[in-house]
């Protein structure tokens, strides 16, 4: 039951979240109809400002100082974050980044990051910020969120992509990239890599990908999500676009620590 709620939420939220967004209303009257569709299922959801106290709900609870980044590393503003209970998966209050959130102590919870016009994948956060400081004395005390891929820029590179394409002299090519996008970094402590193989349509799209090998189960499916937004020059034959079977390709995921240091496979710091 747990899991069907949380698939519910991380459904449904993107449906009205996005075209909020994109009719450009107001921070206050996107606030309100979040609120208020949230509210209809969630009774206990409230949003939450930047400065504000909790003296009597939060009492027993843990600040999150919660920033959102972009898949390249940047910082997002007014990225619209939403926290989940870990194993129910319930909605319990959502801000305007960079602002605080508020979780049970040692109980996990997901994070949720929207923003137009990229995709939104969950961000699981386990430790506690006292945790944090006690483990990592170089901890900014900030939580750092990852954004899902620019879709926007996918579907505009991909028209581009089909355009250069049909201006292209065709002589006989295999399947080459013309716009890849890198996979969103899972939210774990360690890097990693995984190997996916797949096919490339006459029209450039990925089709049937699959993963051979990952060094952890956890970066398969960012691997097959980001593979199948990328776009291919096809390969041609006889002047003719033709499927191109077996393309093969490794997705290396570096993770670093809170200060930039990057992580081995094992969770190890790699020092220069």
């Amino acid at each position: 039951m747990a899991n069907l709620k949380f698939s519910f939420i991380s459904l449904t939220l993107p449906v009205f979240l996005i075209p909020s967004l994109a009719h450009a209303q107001t921070v206050s009257e996107f606030e309100t109809r979040f609120v208020d569709e949230v509210k209809s299922h969630f009774p206990d959801f409230r949003i939450v400002k930047k400065m504000e106290d909790y003296p009597v709900r939060y009492n027993a609870s843990v600040e999150l100082p919660i920033v959102a980044a972009t898949p390249a590393g940047f910082i997002a503003e007014r990225a619209l974050v939403t926290l989940h209970d870990g194993k129910t998966g319930v909605p319990l209050e959502s801000c305007f980044t960079p602002c605080s959130l508020h979780k049970s102590p040692e109980r996990p919870v997901f994070v949720f990051p929207y923003k137009l016009g990229h995709f939104t994948f969950p961000n699981e956060i386990e430790a506690d910020p006292d945790e944090m400081r006690r483990l990592y004395s170089y901890w900014d005390n900030e939580y750092e969120v990852k954004l899902g891929p620019d879709y926007r820029r996918a579907f505009i590179k991909r028209k581009l992509c089909e355009r250069e394409f049909e201006r292209m002299e065709r002589v006989d090519q295999d399947a080459k990239p013309c716009y890849r996008i890198p996979p969103p970094l899972p939210n774990v402590n360690y890097s990693g890599k995984c190997k996916v193989v797949f096919d490339v349509s006459p029209s450039g799209l990925v089709e049937n990908a699959k993963s051979t090998e990952c060094s952890n189960p956890v970066f398969k499916g960012p691997s097959l999500f980001v593979v199948s937004q990328w776009t291919y020059f096809p390969k041609v034959e006889r002047g003719m676009p033709v499927t191109r079977t077996g393309v093969r390709t490794t997705l290396k995921y570096d993770v670093t620590d809170y200060d930039g240091t990057l992580l081995d496979e094992n969770g190890e710091r790699v020092e220069e």
